[in-house]
């Protein structure tokens, strides 16, 4: 080894070199900035779309005893891990292929902070974690997160490379945490509320597609060949469809759980700032803000406002009246 080798300390993350080879990049990283890209990697900001688990539970007015409580909180922490774990075998599989994108290039992986072997291995034991927190809940609930935790794997592996195809997997990985949380409950789910789950999974991921085709530009199919196939004609009679059925869904649900209920129709009211967060996000999606659902959802001042303001008229028709 030489003297210069010997001597050469860690480098810091905005200066290392993104046309090296990931794995030999990262042997010079440091421990704390390994560290803060397992966490970055992990993704623990993603983890807001595991609320859905409580989604049936909730809409089931099952959230008042403590032991469905607690089963569904394990199943979502169950989710975390599981989700944290994919991400990390997602990020290996995708090191290459990310580094030819214009933010996914800084992810720990692909910027050789993390290595891809260390990576699938902190991902096979994350999932091997929430999948065994999982048994402590039930057997069902377990089987979907094995469907879930077997789904993610596919598409990163393969399913992601075939259009629609593609679209169609990411949403049924938001069904299986409305299924997961649902099972844990051990409450049943309505058809209207699988219907909502589905189609309001396909209209984030459309958008989340759109955003990344948009984004990227030229570019877009070298970083990911489906891409080719999204054009904006056909994303945006996708987001038509999921819209109308999300909301249609989402109705159809409301007026059936107000169906003989005396006095006001707090449900149904709901209906309204619904369809004005929905509206709004097919707004936000069409100009290209839709690549990443969590800032779309999380940080728009209308949807925030017409978001919570359904959540509200929920809570006050299954947890106070």
């Amino acid at each position: 080894m030489s003297r210069n080798s010997r001597n050469s300390g860690p480098i810091a993350p905005d200066v290392i070199d993104l046309t090296a080879d990931p794995v030999q990049t990262s042997r010079t990283v440091s421990r704390p900035q390994l560290f803060r890209g397992l966490i970055r990697t992990g993704r623990p900001r993603q983890w807001s779309k595991n609320a859905l688990v409580f989604a049936a539970a909730f809409a089931a007015s099952s959230l008042r005893d403590s032991s469905t409580l607690g089963r569904v909180s394990i199943m979502t922490v169950a989710f975390c891990l599981v989700a944290s774990g994919t991400y990390f075998l997602n990020d290996a599989a995708d090191a290459v292929a990310d580094r030819l994108h214009p933010s996914k290039r800084h992810r720990p992986v692909a910027a050789g902070v993390v290595p891809v072997p260390g990576a699938r291995v902190v991902g096979v034991m994350l999932m091997a974690g929430g999948l065994g927190l999982a048994t402590k809940v039930n057997a069902t609930s377990t089987a979907v997160l094995g469907i879930y935790a077997v789904l993610t794997i596919t598409y990163s592996m393969w399913l992601k490379e075939f259009p629609v195809i593609d679209i169609v997997a990411v949403a049924s990985g938001f069904l299986l945490r409305a299924i997961g949380g649902a099972a844990a409950a051990e409450v049943p789910v309505s058809g209207p509320f699988l219907l909502l789950s589905s189609f309001g999974a396909l209209f984030l991921v459309v958008g989340k597609r759109e955003g990344e085709r948009l984004a990227l530009g030229e570019g877009a199919v070298a970083h990911r060949a489906s891409l080719a196939a999204y054009t904006t004609a056909f994303t945006a009679q996708l987001l038509s469809l999921a819209l109308t059925a999300t909301v249609l869904s989402y109705a159809s649900w409301a007026f059936e759980t107000d169906a003989g209920e005396p006095g006001i129709p707090w449900v149904a009211l709901s209906v309204v700032p619904f369809v004005i967060a929905m509206l709004r996000a097919t707004q936000l999606v069409l100009s290209g803000k839709g690549a990443d659902p969590e800032e779309l959802f999380l940080h728009d001042r209308m949807i925030l406002l017409a978001g919570s303001s359904t959540v509200m008229l929920l809570a006050i028709a299954l947890y106070i009246l």
